[in-house]
Order: C-alpha cells, then structure tokens, then sequence
C-alpha cells in the first residue's frame, strides 16, 4: 500500500514539475485575458494582471502594471507581530532646538507578508518624515499588492531587496519609488555560527538542507542517489517540521530503497547544522522557484560548495560561481553529484562568502545605496547604519538582548500608531534618546559598524 502512495505522490510532483517549466505562460496568458476582460473593476483586473506577471513574464505586462501605481491594497488580516517583523538600523537626528528632522533614520522591515499591516498599522504618513524604509522580501515575484502598495512618491524613495534578477529588472522598469539592490535575506548569514571547522571529516557525501514541503523537491534528489553507483556513497537531509507532508517523504525513502545511503535530521539547532554542512562535500538547492534561500549561503559560510538548478527563481544566481559551487540542468543532477563526491576540494566557498556576503559587507553594500539616496535628495548623512543578521531571526549584528529591540519597537509603533495624527514631539525625541542611550549605542549594538 505505501508503495502505491509513493507512485501516487510521484504522479503528482512530477505533473507540478512539468507545470511550472512548461505550462506556466499559459496559466499566465489565462490571467492576462483575465485584467482585459474585467478592465472596469478596477480591483478584480490589477489582481488578475498581477497573477499574470507572477506566473510568467510577458514584455506588455510591466508597463501595464507601471500604469495602475500607485496599487491600492486592502487592509491584511494576517495578524502578524509587526514588533519582530522590523529592526531600525539607524535613528534619526534633528537640529540643535530639535524640531526639525534633518537626518532621517533607517527602518527594515522584513517578510512579505509583513509589508501591508506595517502600512495599515502605523501612521505611515508621518513615520516617513523621520526614516526611510527598506523592504526584505521573503518569496521571489514581486507582482504583489503588498509590495506595490509602497510605491507611492509621498512614501519618499523607498528601497527593496531583489536577489532574483527578474524582479530586480521589474522593479527598475516601474520607476515608481522603489528602489531595488541585489541584496537578499541570503546576504545576512552569521559568519560567528556558520564557519569552517578545522579537521572535520567529511563523512557525508551530499547533503540537502530542505523542508518536507513538495516545492524543495526532495524526491529529486532521493532519485538521483538510487542511481548513482559510487560504493558507499551517502547522503543526508536535513527538516524542519514545516511544511507538511513527512510522512510522504518517509514513505518515498522507502520507495527509493535509501536506508543505507540517505541519513534523514530533523529540527536541528544551527550549531548541528554547521557541524553536518562541515562533514559533507556539496549542499544543493533543486527547488524551481521560493524566497532567498539562506541554506545554500550558510554553506558556503561552512566552507561546503552549492548544486543549485539554472532555472531556479528566487536565489541571486551570481552568487553561484567558480569559487562557490555549479549552476545545473535538472538532468545533470547525477552527474554533478558524482562530480562533486571527488572535486569538492576545488572550491573556496567560505573565503568567498566572507568577502561578498557577510553582515558587515552587505551592510556597507546597502549603507552606501542610502547615502547616496539622502545626498541626492539634499539630506545629511553623518551616521551610517549598523549591521544585522538573520540568524536564524532578525536581530543586530552585535546584538544585546534581543528581548530589548522588541519593546523598544513596541514603543515605537506606539508613537507612530495609526490613531495619532500628528506626532507629539517632545514624545518623540525623549523616546529616541531613551532609546540611543539604553539600547542604540557603539557598546550595544556597534554604532556606524559598517565602515
């Protein structure tokens, strides 16, 4: 019976597969009939031409979206805890009678679905006046609502991280207040927990750093290591519980006869992580299209070479070089895993890694985009930002207790709460200075670390 359900599972994952690399511009087609036919409901026809680019990407679908901005979106009921959603990476400064702002500050704010209750939840209007705003995605096609909503000039240029390079090149033709860097939630791996360990025997010949979720494409690679014939060769995964679907997975390791070859962990720590990253020649990433993929990065950081699938949307793909791994075809899967089982020691994934994609150099990477934009727009520029780090959460660089960052930011939304209709000054400034003295200072969190 199990067998079946694994033939099962197989049928469909495979038709998911052959959709989204054959069928996708007809789903997007379907889509975009779709906006012409509904024109005169206004948001019934910019959610179907939004699918539509989403799905695939025609020449007339960017400037038809470049015509609708700026795109209203209705208020997210999603609920989420905005106070762990964003991190201020700069205060801003006023003058010497402290009324007037005449440095702003800097606020990012993180994942996807966090984007709309930010806009709805806080009295955008006046928050503005005193940070700009950048935004970090969490799952590549930036066709949304959620995103679009920010692109409004009264919102001042507002900056958005594109690691995936068709979003980038949309987000350029709109022209529309966001402003989009190669910068993705991959570039903010902490070096301090993922690194090379002297010594470690490599006792794992691949390794998979996934989810039991169908996208990561799991019965790939478990296809792949019933046919390679290396003796001994063995692979593992590593999963979180998210995602669903373990029980498929379980009984698709099965199907594949990989109890010998394939180690399964699950709900490590990010120290185990490094460790198992450590003892294995090549990670990989064989889904078609997620968000930043940070298991790739960490890596790297680990010293361990990347397989990653061409087609691939949603990871920066020049990350994927001759000194950090192979960008493959889906077929060449084998191959390249039999490659890697003798070739690993070619590459120098960790040096490079630190070089290009540490905290503090993504930092100096993003610092330099704001002080470019504040200069231009005649703002002054005398502190630049400090790093972050997503590890696995979002938190400082040189972070304190994070449980402090919450609560001031609780604060913060309170002061700029969608009831108020004008800030209240003296509240303002003693809570900012509070919050310099307490919290954002060279000791605490490393003031202008960045340089």
């Amino acid at each position: 019976m199990s067998r079946w359900k694994s033939v099962v599972y197989l049928a469909i994952v495979t038709s998911k597969d052959l959709m989204v690399r054959r069928m996708m511009w007809l789903i997007s087609g379907f889509f975009l009939v779709g906006y012409m036919v509904t024109i005169p409901r206004r948001e019934m026809s910019q959610r179907l031409l939004l699918k539509s680019r989403r799905s695939w990407h025609f020449s007339i679908q960017d400037d038809l979206v470049k015509r609708l901005l700026p795109v209203e979106a209705g208020v997210s009921s999603s609920g989420v805890a905005l106070e762990k959603r964003f991190i201020v990476l700069k205060l801003p400064a006023f003058d010497t009678a402290g009324r007037v702002c005449i440095e702003k500050g800097v606020i990012l704010i993180k994942f996807t679905e966090s984007f709309l209750p930010f806009l709805h939840e806080t009295n955008i209007a006046e928050l503005v006046k005193y940070f700009r705003i950048v935004l970090e995605p969490s799952w590549a096609g930036y066709a949304l609502e959620s995103i679009l909503a920010w692109a409004r000039p009264e919102y001042g240029r507002t900056i958005i991280f594109c690691p995936e390079v068709d979003d980038l090149r949309f987000i350029e033709r709109l022209d529309g207040g966001l402003v989009p860097v190669d910068i993705g939630a991959s570039d903010w791996v902490d070096e301090r927990v993922f690194y090379p360990i002297d010594g470690e025997e490599k006792t794992y010949d691949s390794i998979y750093v996934a989810n039991y979720n169908s996208i990561k494409r799991l019965h790939r690679y478990f296809k792949a290591l019933s046919r390679i014939s290396i003796a001994g060769y063995r692979g593992a995964i590593v999963c979180s519980s998210w995602g669903g679907g373990r029980a498929k997975i379980l009984q698709l390791l099965d199907y594949y006869g990989l109890s010998e070859k394939l180690t399964v962990y699950e709900d490590l720590r990010q120290e185990e992580i490094n460790a198992l990253l450590n003892k294995s020649k090549v990670n990989m990433l064989l889904s078609y299209k997620e968000g930043a993929n940070k298991s790739v990065f960490e890596g790297f950081f680990a010293g361990t070479p990347a397989i990653v699938l061409k087609n691939n949307i949603g990871l920066n793909k020049s990350h994927i070089n001759s000194r950090t791994g192979h960008l493959i075809d889906d077929a060449d899967l084998e191959r390249e895993l039999e490659w890697f089982h003798s070739h690993w020691k070619e590459f120098d994934a960790a040096r490079w890694a630190r070089e290009n994609i540490s905290p503090r150099v993504t930092a100096a990477k993003l610092n330099q985009t704001l002080r470019n934009i504040a200069l231009k727009e005649g703002e002054a520029w005398s502190l630049d930002i400090v790093a972050k780090v997503n590890s696995p959460e979002l938190n400082y660089y040189l972070a304190s207790d994070p449980s402090v960052r919450s609560r001031m930011n609780t604060e913060l939304l309170d002061v700029f709460g969608k009831g108020s209709k004008s800030i209240d000054m003296p509240q303002l400034r003693a809570f900012l200075d509070r919050w310099r003295s307490e919290f954002f200072s060279t000791e605490s969190i490393g003031a202008g670390v960045v340089q």
